[in-house]
């Protein structure tokens, strides 16, 4: 500690002051840097900050009411920036029975919170297959360092760049806490790892998808931003797809809460999280394109010397186009979601559980769920539609696929898109390869892929009724 007792004092004086805790650099060790004294008052009105400089160190002394502080914990009065700065290690100088409870309260909401937004950010679907570490709790305070309007975080900043120093002792803070939510039946415990279970997944809930004014806002926004890059295709895509695989994340500081996410498939915990792999070489081969999505084929050669053809999958944010006429139809239902994040949960998850039964889909290679990006396995072939517009015979295509999505089905899954599109006839095989998954819901009536799939098929073969009927 570089701070004097006169300056803590001084900082104290003032009436009603609850609590003060040091964080920081100050706290860390570091010869110099960023620290903040955080002074809790019983009663007041008004946040005030105060900067200092101690011996080298940038200090803000932050004044908040015990009621502002409160609400920013339960309610996110200040974006939940003060909820971090309890839970985070400190030097508590005063009002250590305060803070103990106070930090009870931090803790419980943090994990609700992180809980939260994860069943948003995937979805009820994936949601209920999921199982976490306690470290994951930790990784997502650390992971969040972007303040509410914008600014880098220098504190959370610091922290995550020395969370190994207090990791272990946080981690056994939330652990505890965890076995307690598995006492009251929240959570079901897995060897180390906690399971959410479906009653809290309803619980936490998903935000709504679609409204009718953010459908046509996003329309409009789409619209543009697709005609720009069908026009002039965003430079930046190959430089994204090379930094994407050569990635080396021995080098990211800071830890990734994906990496402490499971996801149970057939009784076996799979992690999400997936190695970068390191090829020699990648060739940009074809654009695959799609106003919804960036879809590229790539070459990708690896450390043998073999070419790998992969499919690059960007999920886009988007609020329109495609989905306009079923987010009206449907009065805003959440079968399907224009989320990036919960279309990739969806899509990974349901290619997980179809090659664990060994159904014809492709395998996903590597995921990254910060840039919304799936690789996975490119199937050689000819799509249904184009074989039904060239007029060739599809009638044992079409009996080959009415079983493998009979299966599917009877697992209770709707595939959300099955389109004569979306279906690859492997070459060499004549093996029906489903290609799209990023609706697949369990939510939904199966009978959606069935008038789907005959509406699709009518439309590519120009509604030749022979044709249909065969």
């Amino acid at each position: 500690m570089r701070i004097s007792e006169d300056l803590l004092n001084e900082l104290a004086s003032e009436e009603n002051v609850l609590l003060m805790k040091i964080m920081g650099s100050l706290f860390l060790g570091v010869k110099e840097g960023y620290s903040e004294i955080l002074i809790v008052k019983s009663d007041g009105h008004l946040l005030r900050i105060i900067p200092l400089n101690i011996s080298g160190h940038r200090v803000m002394a932050i004044y908040i009411p015990l009621k502002q502080l409160l609400l920013d914990l339960t309610k996110g009065l200040y974006g939940g920036i003060f909820r971090s700065r309890i839970i985070l290690p400190g030097y508590v100088s005063m009002g250590m029975q305060s803070y103990l409870r106070i930090k009870t309260k931090a803790l419980v909401n943090q994990v609700y919170r992180s809980m939260k937004n994860l069943v948003w950010e995937f979805g009820r679907d994936f949601s209920r297959n999921i199982c976490l570490s306690p470290k994951f709790f930790l990784y997502d305070i650390l992971a969040r360092r972007t303040l509410p309007l914008g600014v880098n975080d220098p504190l959370i900043s610091l922290y995550a760049q020395k969370h190994k120093v207090f990791e272990e002792h946080l981690t056994l803070m939330f652990e505890k806490l965890l076995d307690k939510m598995v006492e009251k039946k929240y959570l079901s415990k897995n060897g180390s790892l906690y399971c959410l279970k479906n009653e809290i997944v309803e619980e936490l809930g998903v935000p709504p998808t679609y409204s009718i004014l953010n459908v046509l806002r996003g329309g409009f926004k789409l619209l543009s931003e697709s005609l720009s890059s069908i026009i002039r295709p965003p430079n930046y895509l190959e430089s994204l797809i090379r930094a994407i695989i050569l990635e080396n994340k021995e080098d990211m500081v800071v830890p990734d809460p994906y990496s402490q996410v499971f996801i149970r498939v057939n009784r076996t915990l799979h992690s999400i999280y997936t190695d970068t792999i390191s090829p020699a070489n990648i060739v940009e081969e074809k654009n695959l394109g799609s106003i919804i999505n960036y879809t590229k084929l790539l070459v990708v050669r690896d450390s043998t010397g073999r070419d790998i053809r992969l499919v690059l999958k960007k999920y886009r944010e988007w609020r329109g186009i495609k989905w306009v006429p079923l987010a009206v139809w449907a009065g805003i239902r959440n079968e399907f979601t224009a989320s990036p994040s919960e279309r990739l949960a969806r899509e990974y998850f349901a290619s997980l559980l179809l090659n664990s039964r060994k159904l014809p889909v492709p395998k996903p290679i590597y995921v990254n769920w910060e840039k919304k990006i799936l690789l996975r396995e490119y199937i050689e072939g000819t799509t249904l539609s184009a074989l039904l517009a060239s007029g060739a015979d599809v009638s044992e295509h079409y009996s080959a696929l009415g079983k493998i999505v009979g299966l599917i089905h009877n697992m209770g899954m709707s595939i959300g898109d099955l389109r004569p599109s979306n279906i690859v006839i492997e070459r060499g095989t004549n093996t029906p390869f489903i290609i799209d998954l990023e609706q697949a819901s369990a939510e939904r009536e199966v009978s959606w892929d069935i008038s789907e799939l005959i509406s699709f098929t009518a439309l590519d073969a120009r509604y030749d009724v022979k044709k249909i009927r065969d």
